[in-house]
């Protein structure tokens, strides 16, 4: 996505100024850029992009809803790898050979993101049907691994994010020697802020 968005934006610039067919019938075309318009194109957009990532910067430091600082941080990061791809061809055309620096760090913003996730962003499971405590198990071996905090039933803190799930199997009569079954889950991701349901999951099969 980074590419496509990054080489549609810097052909904007481009004029095609010679085009040949070689021997094997193959199409060649040469395109030339003007360095100054291309470099305003992309000073253009990494501005676009910083203020987008100001406000997204806002909202972590502001808000109290712990589920729109994760998603500030997730937007805020992909925004940032994309301003770097255009900050590394701004300094490719840009005559000066300089970029534009951004004094928020990528790297910093990733930490930060991690330790969020890990201390304050509290995700509680409630599974219920038939293999519950296996599918919980492995659920929380999943986002524990993915740095999520997944609180036990033990704990006094309160969640931040409830993941409800249900399970169901049926057995199906079938003529063969073997069993088959067949199987749903349902998953919802509840807001403990305001209690309303923000995502959604179902898997079937047998």
């Amino acid at each position: 996505e980074v590419t496509e968005l990054l080489t549609q934006k810097t052909l904007e610039g481009a004029q095609i100024v010679e085009s040949w067919v070689d021997p094997a019938q193959t199409v060649h075309k040469l395109a030339v850029l003007d360095r100054l318009k291309t470099a305003l194109i992309l000073e253009e957009r990494i501005e676009e992009l910083d203020k987008a990532v100001n406000r997204d910067v806002n909202t972590i430091r502001r808000s109290g809803d712990k589920l729109q600082v994760a998603r500030s941080y997730y937007r805020s990061i992909q925004m940032m790898m994309k301003r770097d791809v255009y900050n590394s061809d701004l300094r490719i055309v840009n005559p000066t050979g300089q970029g534009n620096e951004f004094k928020v760090s990528l790297n910093s913003t990733s930490s930060d993101l991690r330790t969020f996730l890990a201390q304050e962003l509290n995700m509680a499971i409630e599974i219920t049907g038939p293999n519950s405590e296996k599918v919980k198990t492995a659920l929380v071996e999943s986002l524990t691994k993915s740095g999520f905090s997944v609180l036990g039933q033990t704990s006094n803190n309160p969640p931040n994010i409830i993941i409800k799930g249900e399970l169901q199997f049926k057995n199906l009569d079938m003529p063969s020697s073997n069993k088959f079954v067949r199987w749903q889950a349902d998953f919802h991701l509840v807001n403990q802020i305001d209690g309303k349901e923000f995502g959604s999951l179902q898997r079937r099969g047998r």
